[in-house]
């Protein structure tokens, strides 16, 4: 008897993602919600939820994504932050996928406040796959 090589590479991708949502990793999973999709879509679970945004107090997903980083990343200045700081997790907002951004927005909550920010995915899954960051659902 034997097997495709498709149907392997299925069955081992499968393995993959039960063994990463067992170790708490959902990566796999981000990745099927985002999948084909042509409009930026929101994610449940923020700040923004609750602070009467609109587009996120009826979010296209409703539960969320929060990032959890293996050492603490630098914040860049921002309005909210000015003084910067350390941050090592975060909810993701949205997801653009407009070929000209291709970018999560996410936020971090630091010295009190809440402080949002953004990342292109290429960058996001190098992270990912050099284990510097995980994600996980938030129910």
């Amino acid at each position: 008897m034997s097997c495709s090589v498709e149907l392997l590479n299925w069955l081992e991708e499968c393995y993959a993602e039960e063994k990463r949502e067992k170790e708490g990793d959902y990566w796999l999973s981000f990745k099927k919600d985002i999948k084909g999709k042509s409009k930026k879509i929101t994610f449940g679970k923020t700040h923004l939820a609750r602070e009467g945004y609109r587009r996120y107090e009826y979010p296209d997903i409703h539960y969320g994504y929060k990032i959890l980083c293996q050492k603490p990343f630098n914040l860049k200045k921002s309005k909210q932050v000015p003084s910067g700081g350390k941050w090592s997790e975060a909810k993701i907002c949205c997801y653009d996928p407009n070929p000209n951004k291709n970018r999560i927005m996410f936020e971090v909550f630091i010295e009190g406040i809440y402080s949002y920010h953004g990342m292109n995915l290429s960058i996001f899954k190098n992270f990912i796959s050099s284990n510097e960051i995980t994600i996980k659902k938030i129910i």
